[in-house]
């Protein structure tokens, strides 16, 4: 069981830094980033399954 929780750890690490990086890359206004950044933050997992389904073609 620790493997599984292990996996799922790092899988959500990666899916924030892609989220973080992606944000910060985009030609939009500072606000925009900056809110999507904070939502990625306080929300981990969820903000960016959001952000993945939402905001990353807005």
């Amino acid at each position: 069981m620790g493997l599984l929780w292990s996996l799922v750890a790092i899988a959500e690490i990666i899916l924030f830094i892609y989220c973080i990086i992606d944000i910060i890359g985009k030609a939009k206004s500072t606000g925009w980033k900056v809110l999507w950044v904070i939502v990625v933050l306080v929300f981990p997992v969820l903000g960016a399954i959001v952000y993945i389904l939402a905001g990353k073609n807005s």
